[in-house]
């Protein structure tokens, strides 16, 4: 009990000071004896009373902190010797080289929405697919998306912190708007001297550039070119945008408008915003068909919660009652209903991130890694949307990636076709070769036979003549 009780008191004076800073430089691992519990405990409890000294009287006291931490660092003895950790947070930080060759890195993903949503799945493949070396990966999940409040927060936080505790992590990678906003404001006190990549995040801000410990990849939308062309493919000088109130939605609208005012483009927007499924008739139907409707977010569902609707079913719900196309900005829509778009690919999106992330854990300072403003999207449209919509195919950018083309009859069957062409061919020749033989044949049969009739003519000629010269 008493080895346990000065354990805990250990931990407890050494974190307390860690997050004043005065420890960042000089976390390590002890390996102590029961002895050498008494003799940390006595020099923990000397550096708290040194710590609240430092707060009153600035006087600097992190060299004799220091010194005392390395001093005790030593005490050990053979029997029942054990490893502890003395600041979690930041062992991966500032351990020495033989530790960190000792355990694989640990990477935190924090991602801002549910496990289940689409988005959030394809940067968790991206991610798991992306790390090729021994990389342990935890994900922990916001929720942001059904409680964006984000009341629960500090509990979030808090969690993360216990149950990482014992677990050296060597850098924090962070998705979507909701989860940087929030390990902006707690990072220094959860994750000190931890390096942050960030993905997902819709707009460069400034905030994000001036930090020397976060670089990552933005979530760079050609929002505006998809409603162009969009509008252009449909021949309309209107778009219906639908929105929600959510920070991404309503960070995604404004992305739009501003790109739209940068583009000159003169078209008529229309955005309703947190549309719910009972409300889609009623909202839609009072605008003409070929007006595009452009998903900057999501439906809500008509219950109580107004949740959000998924990306898959949210296009199939809209068609059942509207017949207007329907174009995103997310590879994850396609293939359930819309027509297309220049769309992100979360996957490949997480990977750039994964890479950033492989450079931090090589040795690269994460302030040299400058971040990557713009995200690739690929102009991607789903072939039979195309033909709902009466819009050629030929009628698409240069250069896109068309899914669901349904192959032709020669391109399906097309070993059958030239199979059958063959046989069709060699059977043409050999019929012409009979036919040619058959006519050969008949008109050697027809010469032959004149021949025999003018034979017999003249034998019936000379026997005429022979019986006249017999009679005289």
């Amino acid at each position: 009990m008493l080895k346990l009780h000065l354990i805990s008191n250990i931990y407890r004076i050494y974190k307390r000071a860690a997050i004043r800073g005065i420890f960042a430089s000089t976390a390590t691992t002890l390996t102590l004896s029961s002895a050498g519990f008494v003799t940390i405990a006595h020099t923990a409890q000397a550096c708290e009373n040194q710590a609240h000294a430092h707060q009153a009287s600035n006087y600097p006291v992190s060299e004799y902190l220091a010194c005392s931490l390395k001093a005790s660092a030593h005490v050990a003895f053979a029997e029942s010797s054990q490893v502890y950790p003395l600041n979690p947070s930041q062992t991966v930080a500032a351990s020495s080289t033989e530790a960190a060759t000792e355990k694989p890195a640990a990477v935190l993903v924090i991602h801002s929405y549910h496990s289940n949503f689409s988005w959030t799945k394809s940067l968790q493949a991206g991610i798991d697919q992306g790390f090729q070396s021994d990389i342990t990966v935890y994900h922990e999940y916001l929720d942001a998306k059904r409680y964006p409040e984000l009341l629960h927060q500090k509990e979030f936080f808090e969690q993360i912190s216990i149950k990482y505790a014992d677990t050296p992590l060597s850098v924090v990678m962070v998705s979507d708007d909701p989860g940087m906003s929030l390990v902006l404001t707690h990072r220094d006190q959860y994750f000190p001297n931890l390096p942050v990549v960030f993905m997902g995040v819709n707009n460069v801000k400034e905030a994000l550039l001036n930090k020397n410990w976060l670089t990552g990849v933005f979530e760079y939308h050609n929002n505006a070119e998809t409603i162009i062309e969009a509008a252009r493919q449909n021949k309309s000088d209107s778009v219906i945008i639908i929105s929600d109130s959510t920070s991404t939605g309503r960070a995604t609208l404004n992305q739009i408008k501003t790109n739209l005012v940068t583009q000159n483009s003169t078209l008529n927007l229309i955005v309703v915003e947190d549309l719910t499924t009972s409300d889609i008739s009623e909202k839609l139907n009072a605008y003409p068909d070929h007006w595009p409707l452009f998903l900057a977010g999501q439906l809500r569902e008509d219950n109580e919660g107004r949740s959000l609707v998924g990306f898959e079913p949210e296009t199939e719900i809209l068609q059942t009652y509207v017949p207007n196309p329907v174009y995103a900005n997310n590879r994850v829509r396609l293939g359930y209903g819309i027509v297309g778009g220049n769309l992100l690919d979360g996957n490949y999106h997480a990977q750039q991130a994964v890479k950033i992330v492989e450079q931090v854990l090589s040795g690269t300072p994460i302030h040299a890694i400058e971040p990557i403003l713009k995200a690739k999207n690929q102009w991607m449209f789903d072939a039979q949307a195309l033909k709902r919509a009466r819009i050629d195919i030929d009628n698409i950018p240069p250069e896109s990636i068309l899914i669901n083309a349904r192959p032709s009859f020669y391109e399906q069957y097309r070993a059958l076709v030239w199979g059958s062409l063959t046989l069709f061919f060699f059977g043409t020749v050999i019929i012409t070769i009979l036919s040619y033989a058959i006519r050969q044949q008949k008109q050697a049969e027809r010469l032959l036979k004149e021949h025999e009739k003018q034979l017999e003519h003249r034998v019936k000629e000379r026997t005429a003549e022979l019986s006249t010269t017999l009679e005289q």
